[in-house]
Parts: structure tokens; C-alpha cells; sequence
């Protein structure tokens, strides 16, 4: 269960990070779901060269990224010694779940992250495919018509 708000209305850890973060993916991913859908088409293509360069970016960005989920897992989701008591036990498990336990925590959130960043390396490659299968397409187009002009000549 994800604790939004404590019982006087106050805003907790995990509803601070939680709606923000959650906030900024939904409208990224709709965007991803109409690019995806222009490449389907055929309405978007990119060439090699940016194509490349993109694919080089976000490699840089999903590295980063796995990185962060690592440290998070490692240095975040451990039980925490509080005190041998319920105060400092229910703190302790307060603070895990606001770091990794909870779905709008910064673990799942960076995970969440990661996939958009691995959906949008495969948007590029499948943008870039139909770059090179347009343009290997209207060049087979352009040695047609110079064999067809050649032959009627």
C-alpha cells in the first residue's frame, strides 16, 4: 500500500517523490505511444548518423540509470537501525519503503525510468530501419527509371 498522505493531511516521503516523479512518466509515455506509432507508419524516420548519435545518448543515459537502481538497491533498501523499539523500528521501515519499498519510490521509479529508456532505444532503431528501407527503396525507384529510360532509348 502506498502511504500518499499521513493522517493529518501532511504529505509523506514517498507521496512527495511519488507524484512528481509519476507526473512527469505518464505524459512521456502517451508521447512515446504516438512516436511509436508514427514509425509504425512510416511517418518518422531518422537517418544513420542521427540515428547513432541518439542510440550513443541514450545508451549514456540507461548506464547512468541501472547505476542509480544499483546504488539505490545496495544502499537504500536495508533495514535501517533505528532503535530496538517500535518508534525506531516503524522509522526504519517508514524510510525503506519511502527509498525502495513503495511503487512511487526512487527504486521502482528507476526502474520505470529504465524501461522508458529501453522503449525509446527501440523507437530509434525501428526509425532508423525505416530510414534505410525508404531510402534503399527510392534508390531501387530511381535505377528502375534510368533502366527504363536507358531502354527506351
Amino acid at each position: 500500500m502506498v502511504d500518499t498522505e499521513s493522517s493529518q493531511g501532511e504529505s509523506t516521503p514517498v507521496a512527495a517523490f511519488a507524484q512528481p516523479a509519476g507526473a512527469a512518466l505518464a505524459p512521456v509515455a502517451r508521447q512515446m505511444q504516438q512516436v511509436k506509432a508514427q514509425v509504425q507508419t512510416g511517418g518518422l524516420a531518422l537517418d544513420d548518423n542521427a540515428a547513432r548519435q541518439l542510440m550513443a545518448d541514450l545508451a549514456s543515459v540507461q548506464s547512468q540509470v541501472r547505476r542509480l537502481i544499483v546504488d539505490v538497491a545496495d544502499g537504500l533498501d536495508v533495514p535501517m537501525k533505528l532503535g530496538d523499539n517500535i518508534i525506531g523500528r516503524t522509522m526504519a521501515e517508514r524510510l525503506r519503503s519511502a527509498a525502495a519499498g513503495d511503487p512511487g519510490a526512487v527504486l521502482p521509479v528507476l526502474e520505470q525510468f529504465s524501461e522508458v529508456v529501453a522503449e525509446l532505444e527501440d523507437i530509434v532503431r525501428a526509425a532508423d530501419r525505416t530510414y534505410a528501407e525508404t531510402d534503399e527503396t527510392a534508390a531501387q525507384s530511381t535505377r528502375d527509371i534510368g533502366q527504363a529510360l536507358d531502354g527506351g532509348l
